[in-house]
């Protein structure tokens, strides 16, 4: 048995995620490496984290909207796509999501952002 059978036993189903940076990896992350990675502080990213998170809480009060990216994967997509210019394909295929996925969350944390007072995207 090679391994493509084992990947279509419907007892050894796994998602595959190649994601660059993991929560888990992100949690290591030091202050300098958010520096490199995002061009922003630590403190910075928390903030708009929270602020993304308020107006997502604010845009789905009656109803919440789940989804396969985390609020987190959608600023660090974002920040990714902003700073290292990478296609919307090849974070799509990184997430394991469609590009029109990638577009609207690239979109949606564009759109929340301008309407928050905090530090600019560099």
């Amino acid at each position: 048995m090679d391994a493509a059978d084992t990947r279509a036993s419907p007892e050894k189903e796994e998602v595959i995620c190649m994601r660059s940076i993991t929560a888990q990896r992100l949690a290591e992350f030091t202050e300098q490496d958010y520096e490199f990675t995002f061009g922003i502080t630590r403190k910075e990213f928390a903030q708009m984290l929270e602020a993304l998170n308020a107006a997502y809480c604010k845009e789905h009060r009656r109803r919440p909207h789940f989804t396969k990216i985390t609020m987190q994967d959608k600023l660090v997509l974002t920040l990714l796509y902003r700073r290292e210019y990478r296609s919307m394909e090849n974070i799509a295929a990184e997430y394991g999501v469609s590009r029109d996925t990638i577009a609207d969350n690239i979109h949606w944390v564009a759109v929340s952002y301008t309407h928050l007072t905090l530090p600019t995207i560099r």
